[in-house]
C-alpha cells in the first residue's frame, strides 16, 4: 500500500468518526474479527452516534483509537481469539477496555437477528447499562509466560498423536518390536532397522522424523521452563506440598489460575475450572451430567495431569482413587481427583494450607451394625 493510499484512508477513518466531536464520557461496542472490527459508540444517554465497521489494520486502529482518546470513557470486546493485540494498544494507548466474558453473553449468541452491527450494539448497550460480566486477564508478561507453557502441552499432544499414528501403522503390518517402548532411543533405532518394502519404509520414516523433531521441540523447551519455575516461589511451595507434582506442571498450573484469591470460596474456584458437574433442576428434581468445561481447558488439563501424578504417587490419593473408579470409571475418577486437587490449590493460594491427603481424601466410612 502506498503512502499516499494510507493517507487517504486515515483520513477517511477521521471523517467518518467526526460525529465524535464535542463529546465525552462515550461509550464503544467491539465486535473484533481477524480482519474486520465492527464498532457502535454511544453516549451516556444512549443515543447511538456512530456504527461502522474498520479494518483491522494496525494503523487504521491505531488512528480510530486516537479519536476515542479523551472522548470514549470505556470501551467492550469479547474475550475471544482475537483480543492479545487489541488489548495491548489499549493498554498501550492509555483506554480503558473492558474484556467482556462470552459465556454471560449468549443472549448475543442465541438471538434471532445476528450480525456484526447487532453484536457491536449490544455490547455498547450491555457495558452502558453495566451488565457486562468482565472476564479476568492477565499482565502482558504472564500471559507471555503462559503462552510458553501452553507451546510445551501443544508439542506434547501432538507427540502422542504421532505415536498412536505410529502404532496403527505398525499395526496394519503386524510389526513387533523386541524393545518394550517403541518411541525410546532404542526402539526408534529398531523401527529404523526393520526391513519393510521401500514405500512402507519411507512412509513409517516420514512419521519417525515428525516425532523426533516434536522431542527435540520439546526437549529443547524444558530447560528454559525450569529455569522459570525456579524463579515462581508459589510454584515451588506448591510442588513440596502435593506429592508427585513438578516445578514445571506445578508452575503451568498457578499460571493459568491467574489470581486465585479473586474467588470467593473453593466451590467457586473449582466452578471457574470446569471440573464440576451440570446440574439441571426443576420441580423438586434434581440430575447430574458429565463436568461443565467451563473456564480455561489448559488449566483443566493441568490439573487432570496433576491428578493422575498424585495417584501414582501418594498410596491414600491412589486407594480413593481405585475406590471410585470401581464405580465412575478410571476418566471420571481422575477428574474426580483433579476436582479435589482444585478445591485444596484455592486454600493453599488463599489461607496457605498444608496438603494432608488423609484429609482431602478420607477412606470410606464404615456403616455401624445394628443390634
Amino acid at each position: 500500500m502506498s503512502k499516499a493510499t494510507k493517507q487517504a484512508r486515515m483520513s477517511t477513518i477521521g471523517s467518518r468518526l467526526d460525529v465524535l466531536e464535542g463529546h465525552t464520557d462515550l461509550y464503544a461496542g467491539i465486535d473484533l474479527h481477524r480482519d474486520v472490527m465492527q464498532i457502535e459508540v454511544q453516549t451516556e444517554e444512549g443515543t447511538v452516534l456512530f456504527n461502522g465497521a474498520f479494518s483491522t489494520d494496525i494503523g487504521g486502529v491505531r488512528e480510530v483509537l486516537k479519536v476515542f482518546q479523551g472522548r470514549v470513557k470505556k470501551m467492550a470486546c469479547e474475550a475471544t481469539g482475537f483480543w492479545y493485540w487489541f488489548s495491548d494498544l489499549c493498554r498501550e494507548m492509555d483506554l480503558d477496555l473492558v474484556l467482556a466474558n462470552p459465556h454471560q453473553l449468549r443472549v448475543i449468541a442465541a438471538s434471532v437477528k445476528k450480525c456484526d452491527r447487532l453484536d457491536a450494539h449490544w455490547l455498547c448497550e450491555f457495558l452502558r447499562q453495566g451488565y457486562i460480566d468482565e472476564a479476568a486477564a492477565p499482565e502482558q508478561a504472564a500471559r507471555d509466560r503462559r503462552e510458553l507453557f501452553r507451546t510445551r502441552e501443544l508439542l506434547k499432544r501432538h507427540a502422542q498423536d504421532m505415536k498412536r499414528q505410529i502404532r496403527s501403522f505398525l499395526n496394519q503390518y503386524n510389526v513387533r518390536t523386541a524393545a518394550r517402548d517403541p518411541f525410546c532411543a532404542k526402539g526408534r533405532r529398531e523401527l529404523r532397522s526393520l526391513e519393510l518394502r521401500p514405500l512402507v519404509r519411507k512412509s513409517l520414516d516420514y512419521r519417525l522424523n515428525v516425532l523426533e523433531a516434536l522431542l527435540t521441540q520439546m526437549a529443547a523447551l524444558e530447560p528454559e521452563l525450569e529455569k522459570m519455575a525456579e524463579q515462581e516461589l508459589p510454584a515451588q511451595l506448591l510442588q513440596q506440598e502435593v506429592p508427585g507434582i513438578g516445578p514445571i506442571l506445578a508452575t503451568a498450573i498457578l499460571t493459568e489460575a491467574m489470581d486465585i484469591s479473586r474467588f470467593g470460596s473453593a466451590r467457586q474456584f473449582a466452578a471457574h475450572t470446569g471440573l464440576v458437574p451440570r446440574v439441571r433442576a426443576s420441580a423438586g428434581k434434581q440430575t447430574r451430567g458429565g463436568i461443565t468445561k467451563h473456564g480455561p481447558r489448559y488449566l483443566r488439563w493441568a490439573l487432570v495431569q496433576a491428578a493422575r501424578q498424585m495417584v501414582a504417587n501418594d498410596p491414600v490419593v491412589k486407594k480413593w482413587y481405585t475406590r471410585h473408579r470401581r464405580r465412575k470409571g478410571a476418566g471420571r475418577a481422575y477428574v474426580m481427583v483433579a476436582h479435589k486437587l482444585a478445591r485444596y490449590l484455592y486454600l493453599f493460594a488463599v489461607h496457605g494450607v498444608c496438603f494432608e491427603s488423609a484429609k482431602l481424601f478420607p477412606p470410606r466410612r464404615k456403616k455401624k451394625r445394628t443390634a
